[in-house]
């Protein structure tokens, strides 16, 4: 599954320690639940697809995400538990394991597993009002034997699973059976929780192993957004996690290199200039931002910049000299400057004042130096150099002795340009309604209509 994929993040690293844990977990008096936290990113599906890889039949993997529409968290696990075991055992009759994992999901689905209060006064608490004494007792008494007869079916079904799975996996000697469960925190709340309650109590056997990937911090916020800020998230997922495994921080180098691949973005898509492959601008870009910028903000901006590349239809390459701050300008919910930048494009107002508080006031632009040959400009200069030319003004004298941002404004005037055969690329002044239309992840815009 990871066979063809490049590891930029080093995850070869990371299994072959997970794998060492696991192994130390055969034959313990029960099971383990490893936690692997990290944060969005940074490889944590890329990182249990190689697990799973690595364990072969020994594991299987459940999308938890994918899964989130059962009616039970635990039918998928169990659907995954019941074909994993029987290709772990081809020798073994697997016919009475899926018997009795069938008996649990009906348990499930007649809600013998859930706590039951509900059941024993939903259907009466109408006609308790209208009936006497004795009958409402005669219904009251009739609906708790169905339900103790419902909840000892379940115990028994539970128990005899139970039984099935620890005779399935007695005899493991190098590695114990490894349930996989991915992209956790990103699923509903409640039902988040309900898995992580199901194979606490059902999978607490010997020589069986749950490893659970997520965004720890996140789902601690799921897990609040059930039962209220005030509550100890972090504590209550200590019950379930007995360890907790935390990837290294990648290069900013790493996580770019890692977000292009994801994303299919190559640097054939832009303009390369300044002597600088647009990979290693980007990768420039985000180091000097990082103070402000999360990792999670960075993929936000991958995310905007792989889409403007599919919108994008002109035959002139995109610059990201001036489009990956646009990007953060608009990423960073700083919309009245972006409106201001698109609005200069389109009614022609060209006050230098503008283009001064765009680079200003995004907390995004530093001072990136960009070489080029002997010399080296600052982003924020060089941005505003380009938008000042993009917008009908050219940069000062003094400015144009610096060969960079020379060379920069002459792409500009040639993006500006239009081919005798009367086709117009596309200028900078798409720029801004290209961002404005993808959109980004800090809400809703108030930005003007586009026009035709």
């Amino acid at each position: 599954m990871t066979k063809d994929k490049p590891d930029l993040l080093n995850r070869t690293e990371d299994v072959d320690i997970v794998e060492r844990f696991l192994k130390s977990q055969v034959n313990g008096q029960d099971g383990c639940v490893l936690n692997v936290d990290a944060g969005w990113g940074l490889g944590k599906t890329f990182f249990m697809n190689m697990l799973n890889d690595r364990l072969g039949d020994h594991a299987v993997y459940v999308n938890a995400w994918e899964t989130d529409h059962a009616d039970d968290a635990l039918l998928p696990v169990l659907a995954a538990v019941t074909q994993g075991l029987a290709a772990l055992n081809p020798d073994r009759p697997s016919g009475r394991l899926k018997k009795v994992g069938k008996s649990v999901a009906l348990s499930l689905a007649m809600g013998g597993i859930r706590g039951g209060a509900g059941i024993l006064t939903a259907g009466a608490s109408e006609g308790l009002l209208r009936m006497g004494s004795a009958a409402a007792e005669r219904l009251m008494s009739d609906q708790a034997d169905a339900l103790f007869s419902r909840f000892e079916d379940a115990e028994k079904s539970i128990k005899a699973f139970k039984d099935e799975v620890k005779e399935a996996v007695k005899d493991l000697e190098e590695k114990p059976f490894t349930i996989l469960i991915d992209e956790l925190d990103r699923c509903r709340p409640t039902y988040a929780i309900e898995m992580l309650e199901r194979i606490k109590h059902l999978f607490d056997i010997p020589n069986v192993a749950f490893v659970v990937a997520t965004d720890t911090e996140q789902l601690q916020h799921a897990i609040k957004a059930v039962y209220g800020e005030g509550f100890d998230a972090k504590a209550y997922l200590r019950r379930f996690f007995g360890r907790t495994y935390r990837f290294d921080t990648p290069s900013i180098a790493q996580f770019v290199a890692e977000g292009l691949r994801t994303r299919n973005i190559t640097d054939a898509s832009f303009a390369e200039e300044l002597v600088i492959p647009p990979s290693a601008l980007i990768t420039q870009y985000f180091e000097s931002t990082q103070s402000e910028m999360s990792l999670r903000d960075m993929g936000q901006i991958l995310d905007t910049l792989e889409t403007c590349t599919h919108f994008w239809q002109s035959e002139k390459l995109l610059n990201l000299i001036v489009l990956l701050p646009l990007i953060a300008i608009n990423q960073a919910g700083l919309w009245e400057v972006f409106d201001r930048l698109e609005q200069r494009g389109e009614i022609g107002g060209r006050s230098d004042d503008m283009i001064t508080s765009a680079a200003d006031l995004s907390s995004s632009i530093r001072d990136i130096v960009i070489p080029d040959g002997s010399s080296s400009v600052g982003w924020g200069v060089l941005f505003k150099e380009i938008c000042q030319q993009a917008y009908g003004h050219g940069p000062s004298s003094t400015d144009m002795r610096n060969p960079t941002v020379s060379n920069a404004s002459q792409l500009v005037s040639n993006a500006t340009e239009e081919q005798s055969s009367g086709i117009t690329h596309c200028t900078f002044r798409d720029y801004p309604k290209l961002v404005r239309r993808v959109g980004s992840n800090a809400g809703p815009q108030a930005s003007p209509e586009p026009s035709t």
